[in-house]
């Protein structure tokens, strides 16, 4: 061997053992993008392309939390995938390198090499909940940013509110403007002509200030009845009195800082009157210019909204224009974000000049370009993150180390590769579904070979075949064979030609009672009619031909005996048609089984309870007799449909319910919407399910359910968790409290000290290398706690400083006994590692 190759195989034992022993969650601080931190190139009409993949050591965020019990520390790093949706994209007037960019969970990001690496401002604006809609630098101060945000829950024209942040320092810090507080902030602008006057466009009204925001004012009437669901703004750079507005019922306009108002557009002015109005650009140039997306389509007008013209060239799929962009030092050239890509136009915007410049499954929500360097455009998206081109607008590559708004469902560790972790995203489109990092959780691939577009809800790894795994998806179940590399749905099989025990004879000859399909021919022309092949008593009619004058008629066939004449003379007979009876149809057997079609939310096994285990343990006591069991292949899955269980996946699935149906009743029970499931192997046909109308307990097999009260109450259950040594430690979350029970769920303990007293404990788990430690998330407080003693004491963790405090799930490291995964609601996957 020569010395290079010593060289080399030496280097990667070293790093080998460096990876192994320190941990990679100490070792890194960050990745680069991969299919979720990795550079794609989207071009037009094209899926994604991951590029090869760099890694770099500033991109993973990390906060470290203290235990003051115990003076152990914990590091949290927010380690991917990288992606998810960008609302607002903005740079920085005075520094091209310098962007900022606001999510739909309320955190702000911030680039200052060009968009290479994203930092998230800690501890930023603290608006979980609400989704950044604009992001604004000040024209003259520097390091002088405003931010305005809305509510995500929004029903028509309701809304929990929102408000607009100002920071003097670059971002550092922040406080909130008095006068806009529960304002829904759609839009906010600053006047070219006036530093000193904003206009923002909140759901209820248009408010103005003529201080920077000290003070504001609404200049539009209140409960007007036209007047009112305002979505975009625009001030003539001319005039800060002349300010344009867009409603979800087409736009208005005031020359005279709002004291009247009069309608912009109109379809007696060339703008079709069913238009919500998107975005607003004025050409600062030009300001008589003035574009305005709509749902209907582009406008432009030349003359300052006295008339519009529909600006023709994009297609009417793509006419849903989130923002219209025009080049700061380019002005023929403008960009168009639809929810169906980017259109480019070189000509302002003439009609055979546009052209779609990035893939259709692109949904655009803001346009950045810098003067200083006019070839490179940012595009902030859904699901995608953001988007850099260096040629002017015609090539795309993702952009997104470090940056992380994707919602993790569900976390997954390898129990038989060390570093291999596994993740369900949802809510992300093509970008979600299943990710695999085979570095303890640093960098994230894609994989989804075979399963399609899915957001993933639910993942398990068989224990006795850890090969193989099964996601629970928004579109049923699939497996994996091989660790997730690729995906086959879970479905039936097919029945068989020959069915065990019964003779081939008989199948065949019950398939002949069934009506053959007949072909229909291509074109008219004699057939011959052969003898049926079937045993159905058929009578055969063939055509007969008669002689004129002749007295008798001739026929091709045989008379049958008491058979009626089918011709006469002179006459051609028509061949009547045949009328075969259809059978009535069979109604489905609602105990027939099924495949799994809606969400999955959760899937475990299930070790039944046979027969002759009847008598034997009692209800809810750890019994010894499943130890010793083969592996079963019975799972239990929840889903949107309800309650179902499978002895053999193959054989498809059966409905399991908490309420029977009665004798008397008039339809079936309504049954309860299932959060959690927990089962045993040491406790045979045992079975638990939390659901929002409390905790129900099974010991046979899921035959029958009765409710059973947590501390004489019947509670909402989020999280069910059993100690692996035995089954009667449960340790139950709840939207009130965590509680436990040691003996079987006869008696309960409440929270246990250091817990507050009302808590909504929505994850739970244990560290299956010490059952003594567990940890929970508190989703009422942002909290997140740790026991050593299995719950009857907790430290607190302040976890206040990551993008998200609310955990979907939880996962401990089967190998790393220091390690815990944990699958945000925004923030992606934490690894978390106590040193």
């Amino acid at each position: 061997m020569t010395f290079v190759r010593w060289k080399h195989l030496i280097s990667f034992l070293l790093f080998y053992f460096i990876i192994t022993t320190t941990g990679p969650a100490l070792l890194a601080q960050g990745a680069a993008d991969t299919e979720s931190n990795r550079s794609t190139n989207i071009s037009p009409g094209d899926a994604t392309r991951p590029a090869l993949h760099t890694f770099n050591t500033d991109a993973i965020d990390t906060v470290n939390t203290r235990i003051r019990s115990d003076g152990s520390e914990r590091v949290w790093q927010m380690t991917g995938p990288f992606g998810g949706d960008v609302t607002a994209l903005a740079i920085d007037p005075r520094n091209a390198d310098r962007i900022m960019l606001g999510t739909s969970d309320g955190q702000i990001f911030r680039s200052s090499d060009g968009g290479q690496i994203w930092k998230r401002i800690r501890p930023g604006i603290k608006a979980s909940g609400f989704s950044v809609t604009v992001i604004l630098f000040d024209r003259e101060q520097p390091n002088l940013i405003y931010v305005g945000i809305r509510a995500i829950t929004q029903l028509a024209e309701e809304t929990k509110g929102g408000a607009i942040f100002i920071s003097e320092d670059n971002g550092e810090n922040w406080r909130e403007f008095e006068g806009m507080h529960g304002r829904a902030v759609r839009g906010l602008v600053q006047s070219a002509n006036d530093a000193k006057v904003l206009v923002a466009a909140a759901l209820d009204g248009i408010y103005r200030t003529v201080d920077r925001g000290q003070f504001w004012h609404r200049i539009t009437p209140a409960n007007d009845p036209e007047l009112r669901g305002f979505h975009s703004v625009a001030v003539d750079p001319r005039d800060v009195n002349i300010i344009y507005v867009g409603t979800n019922h087409l736009p208005w306009k005031t020359l005279d800082g709002g004291e009247t108002w009069k309608r912009a557009g109109s379809k007696e002015n060339g703008m079709i009157d069913d238009s919500d109005i998107f975005a607003i650009h004025i050409d600062e140039a030009n300001p008589d210019t003035v574009v305005m997306s709509a749902c209907s389509g582009i406008y432009r007008s030349l003359d300052a909204s006295a008339k519009w013209t529909k600006i023709q060239g994009i297609p009417y799929t793509s006419r849903r224009t989130h923002v219209i962009y025009q080049h700061p030092s380019r002005p023929d050239v403008i960009f168009a974000g639809t929810t169906e890509g980017l259109w480019l136009s070189t000509a302002h915007g003439k009609p055979e000049s546009w052209i779609r410049v990035t893939s259709i499954r692109l949904v655009i929500n803001a346009i950045a370009i810098h003067p200083d360097r006019p070839d490179r455009v940012f595009l902030g998206t859904e699901d995608h993150g953001v988007l850099v081109s260096n040629d002017g607008g015609e090539t795309y590559d993702r952009s997104n180390a470090g940056f992380i708004n994707r919602q993790v469902r569900a976390v997954l560790a390898d129990r038989k590769e060390r570093g291999r972790v596994y993740a369900g995203v949802i809510f992300d489109g093509a970008n979600s579904g299943l990710f695999v990092s085979e570095d303890g959780g640093l960098s994230w691939q894609q994989s989804m070979q075979g399963m399609g577009v899915r957001d993933v809800y639910s993942l398990y790894q068989s224990a006795s075949v850890p090969e193989t795994i099964y996601a629970g998806t928004n579109h049923g179940l699939f497996r994996s064979e091989d660790q997730g590399r690729s995906w086959t749905p879970v479905k039936k099989e097919e029945l068989k030609e020959e069915i065990e025990g019964e003779p081939k004879e008989s199948i065949e000859s019950d398939r002949s009672k069934q009506p053959e399909a007949q072909p229909v021919p291509t074109h008219s022309r004699p057939r011959r009619v052969t003898k049926s092949q079937d045993n159905e008593k058929v009578e055969l009619i063939v055509q007969t031909r008669t002689k004129p004058g002749t007295q008798k008629a001739k026929t091709q066939t045989k008379k049958k005996p008491g058979a009626r004449p089918r011709s006469y003379a002179g006459v051609k007979t028509r061949k009547p048609p045949v009328i075969v009876k259809k059978p009535k149809p069979i109604p489905p057997d609602p105990n027939a089984p099924i495949d799994l079609q809606s969400q999955v939310f959760s899937l475990v096994l299930f070790t039944p309870r046979r027969e002759a285990e009847a008598g034997g343990s009692s209800e809810g006591s750890a019994s010894e007799n499943g130890a010793n069991q083969p592996p079963s292949n019975w799972m239990i899955a929840s889903t949107w449909d309800g309650l179902f269980y499978t002895e053999d996946e193959k054989k498809g699935w059966k409905r399991m319910k908490l309420r029977p149906s009665g004798s008397g009743d008039a339809g079936p029970p309504k049954q309860p919407r299932i959060n959690a499931i927990a089962t045993s192997p040491l406790v045979p046909g045992l079975i638990y399910v939390g659901s929002e109308e409390g905790l129900f307990i099974s010991t046979d097999n899921g035959e029958s359910f009765k409710l059973m009260l947590i501390g004489d109450e019947v509670r909402r259950i989020r999280s069910i968790v059993l100690d692996p040594r035995t089954a009667d430690t449960i340790h139950i979350g709840t939207s009130t409290g965590f509680f436990r029970s040691s003996d079987g769920g006869r008696s309960w303990e409440n929270r246990g000290g250091g817990m507050p007293v009302l808590s909504d404990i929505g994850s739970i788990v244990i560290n299956p290398l010490n059952p003594d430690e567990l940890y929970a998330g508190d989703d009422l407080r942002g909290g997140f706690y740790y026991s050593k003693d299995q719950g009857k004491n907790w430290d607190k963790l302040e976890i206040n400083q990551l993008p998200s405090t609310k955990i979907w799930s939880l996962a401990a490291d089967p190998f790393v006994r220091n390690r815990l995964y944990a699958g945000s609601s925004s923030g992606g996957v934490y690894v978390m590692t106590r040193r």
